[in-house]
């Protein structure tokens, strides 16, 4: 039997600077006792990803994660007390925030049969990503855009930095966040919008 305790630590805003995002109890994945290594020392955690997105976001979930660590970001924001990742979608026009906002994260501590941590809960808003992006290529379209828009794959790459950058170890606020957001635009070739993160 899997034993797990979620335990809400603090709601962090997202993507704009409103909303929480509210965690199910998350459904453990159970997985083999692992085997000692040959010295008898414990073998090193790994780290649980469970993309739960559905439709289209599993798969933009999936590659953006695959963006992150192609670019060398993926490891700088798996900090060492990060045990699960948690990704959830909310698909439909209906579900899009009234406010807009695209991406909701919230910190937890998480138990299991192999371990223990910290989880950080991430829900998407993918309709609200392709909406946001959508006016950006049009505002772009007419020449008013200060920064030529990203691809959606970037965008998703960005947005994920950004929630996971919320859940960090120590300050987890959303100027911090803007930070490692920021960061993620310079690894994915996008300097231009490192100064984006920062002053949106």
């Amino acid at each position: 039997m899997v034993l797990f305790v979620v335990l809400m630590v603090s709601l962090v805003g997202a993507a704009c600077t409103r909303g929480s995002a509210s965690a199910p109890p998350p459904r453990p994945q159970p997985s083999p006792s692992p085997s000692p290594t040959p010295t008898g020392d414990p073998p090193e955690r790994d780290l649980k990803v469970w993309n739960e997105a559905v439709g289209k976001s599993q798969k933009r979930v999936r590659t953006a994660i695959r963006d992150l660590k192609r670019v060398g970001m993926w490891k700088k924001l798996i900090w060492k007390d990060l045990y699960v990742v948690q990704i959830q979608s909310r698909p439909g026009v209906q579900r899009v925030p009234e406010d807009g906002h695209l991406a909701d994260a919230s910190y937890h501590s998480y138990i299991d049969d192999d371990g223990s941590g910290s989880l950080c809960f991430i829900l998407f808003y993918g309709r609200a990503l392709k909406n946001d992006l959508d006016r950006w290529n049009s505002y772009a379209a007419q020449g008013l855009a200060r920064y030529d828009p990203p691809t959606l794959e970037e965008y998703w790459a960005a947005v994920l930095a950004h929630e996971l950058g919320h859940c960090h170890r120590g300050l987890r606020g959303e100027k911090v966040a803007r930070r490692w957001e920021s960061r993620a635009w310079i690894a994915l070739g996008r300097p231009d919008l490192a100064e984006f993160a920062i002053q949106k």
